[in-house]
């Protein structure tokens, strides 16, 4: 497989949210490039959300984060499902944010500090501690873009930037003809363990919601190989009308037929 050395964007232009640019001064800019010094590189073409602090109120938690932008071009967001989570990994309060309000448009090659608060008397872990939480993605099961409540089964956690990357790519397929379902391929990873990571995007374009129980998949590589094959169960995946969500399927090392996978493009039957 080929592999594109990345470019960084190492100097963004700090962009205010228009309701609060007043009170963004020189020492507050020093501030902010400061602790923009301290994040990991973003790439060019990436948005980033980098939480920067927590802050437990009597009914509120306030999250602040840094919203860059990587792209060339302005970039504006929905409504979006976030959760914050303990430095475990497990999700300490969920919670549907209207970022386009939060946000609004960030322009290209700029960082924009926002804030959001999160419901106390909702906490998933009351007794968690806050300060070490970070604010990321939340995407249960097939929950992507417009989609109902969760389902039960494996979480796909993503940053907020896969989010964007998933949201893009969602965006660039051809439309889907009402009434019928499709499965995309979006990516897959061969992991040190030798498990194969295979991610589909599947798409609803039914008026009534479509659940999954078990799926037969094959992976077949650049040469045309069958190089993977199992039966997966998906936990009664779910997923309501007109809507899309990601589910990746991990092919154990047994579950491989080929030692010498090509992956430099790939696609799936399913059967």
């Amino acid at each position: 497989m080929e592999h594109k050395e990345k470019n960084y964007i190492t100097n963004l232009t700090v962009s205010p949210h228009p309701d609060k640019a007043y009170i963004i001064s020189p020492v507050l800019e020093e501030t902010i490039a400061r602790e923009l010094a301290h994040l990991p590189p973003l790439p060019e073409g990436q948005v980033a959300l980098d939480t920067i602090y927590v802050l437990p109120n009597d009914d509120t938690v306030e999250v602040g984060f840094y919203l860059r932008n990587g792209k060339a071009e302005p970039v504006r967001f929905g409504r979006v499902p976030l959760m914050l989570q303990d430095d475990q990994g497990r999700p300490v309060a969920r919670q549907e944010f209207d970022l386009g309000q939060v946000i609004e448009e960030v322009p290209p090659y700029s960082v924009r500090p926002c804030e959001v608060l999160f419901n106390r008397a909702e906490l998933l872990l009351p007794d968690a501690p806050l300060n070490t939480c970070k604010l990321a993605a939340d995407v249960t099961g097939g929950r992507l873009l417009p989609l109902e409540p969760a389902n039960p089964g494996p979480r796909v956690e993503l940053s907020f930037g896969q989010l964007i990357q998933l949201e893009d790519f969602v965006a660039g397929l051809p439309p889907i003809q009402p009434g019928q379902i499709d499965i995309h391929p979006y990516s897959a990873e061969l992991k040190e363990n030798g498990e194969l990571a295979v991610t589909l995007i599947f798409r609803n374009g039914k008026e009534e919601q479509l659940s999954i129980e078990k799926l037969p998949v094959s992976v077949i590589d650049a040469k045309n190989r069958y190089v993977a094959k199992g039966v997966f169960d998906m936990y009664g995946f779910v997923l309501p009308a007109g809507a899309a969500g990601p589910y990746t399927f991990v092919f154990a090392g047994d579950m491989l037929l080929k030692p010498d996978l090509d992956l430099s493009s790939w696609k799936v039957m399913i059967k």
